[in-house]
């Protein structure tokens, strides 16, 4: 297994997360996996098994390994549960991540984060069912509907406008993906037009 990194914060801390285990959970050798969460690095769980990640914050360290035997150390963690909770981001991590990693790329390009520009969002859905009404509602957002496509999936989606600064993304991001819900839909993300 190729080890791809992730790291970001959140409400525990700072966390770094293999997140090669998620893409290769069904190819791992156990599917029971056997966790020890320790304080400091340790290069003997290390080598029995999968290097997880780690959560850091003022209080203290931990380090996540999964070994495939028990031992005295370990706990079974059914489903890669705490995997899951402790270090593998969750989808608006996920939102946050991917707008920080944009941000920056814009920036480095020279584009003024402060700026408006014109934001091009995404949204899919899958029921056309208030779909009138939603589109009324972001209208009244002050959003341009841009144009109606259909992705490989079969969901149907909207490509929506509006003059915003970059630097204010994740709050706007977040507000969208709330407000989306309330539609049955899912926000998909954006880019700069």
């Amino acid at each position: 297994m190729q080890n791809a990194w992730q790291k970001y914060h959140n409400q525990k801390g700072e966390v770094l997360c293999n997140i090669s285990i998620y893409e290769d959970i069904e190819s791992l050798q156990f599917s029971h996996p056997f966790l020890t969460i320790s304080t400091k690095p340790n290069e003997a769980l290390e080598s029995q098994g999968i290097y997880a990640g780690f959560v850091l914050n003022a209080d203290k360290a931990q380090y996540y390994y999964y070994l495939s035997l028990a031992n005295e150390n370990t706990q079974e963690d059914h489903g890669w549960q705490r995997y899951y909770a402790d270090l593998y981001p969750n989808m608006q991590e996920w939102q946050s991540i991917e707008n920080q990693v944009l941000s920056e790329a814009l920036e480095d390009k020279g584009l003024d984060l402060d700026r408006p520009q014109t934001l091009k969002h995404k949204l899919t859905f899958q029921s056309e069912y208030k779909k009138a009404s939603m589109i009324e509602d972001l209208e009244e957002e002050g959003f341009e509907i841009d144009q109606e496509f259909m992705n490989q999936e079969g969901y149907h989606g909207l490509y929506f406008l509006r003059q915003d600064k970059i630097q204010d993304i994740e709050t706007l991001s977040i507000y969208l993906k709330k407000f989306l819900k309330i539609y049955d839909a899912q926000y998909e993300g954006w880019e700069v037009i």
